[in-house]
């Protein structure tokens, strides 16, 4: 009965630790990185690639021309992606169609979430 109770309770904690290691289980928080990505680093690439086809200068497939992705500041007085930090990780985190052909893998949201949550930094150029 002991011996029974004891491998139980070694089973759960296991069972536990393994679940707890396995992507895509419990909190899906961004992963702990050394620094805050930067957007001449990590995250301007990324949204060049993913969202300026569309948010760029000129707006194309219905995108708003009120605010552009391929630049970090403003540019001739259309915001930049600075401004557009919170709407950006919003987008992110719902999907709602960002980009058109799905949703950024989680690895990419996760640098996007970082990117804002340690203050959207511009970086070194």
């Amino acid at each position: 009965m002991l011996l029974m109770r004891r491998v139980s309770i070694c089973c759960a904690l296991v069972s536990g630790l393994l679940l707890a290691a396995c992507p895509g289980f419990g909190d899906r928080g961004p992963p702990v990185l050394g620094e805050v990505p930067t957007w001449n680093g990590e995250i301007g690439p990324l949204i060049v690639t993913e969202c300026a086809n569309c948010h760029g200068v000129p707006a194309t497939n219905g995108a708003p021309a009120s605010f552009r992705l391929d630049v970090f500041e403003t540019q001739d007085g259309i915001p930049g992606a600075r401004s557009q930090s919170a709407r950006i990780l919003a987008r992110t985190r719902t999907g709602q169609g960002m980009p058109p052909a799905g949703n950024l893998p989680f690895e990419d949201q996760a640098l996007i979430e970082a990117w804002v949550d340690g203050g959207a930094p511009e970086g070194d150029r």
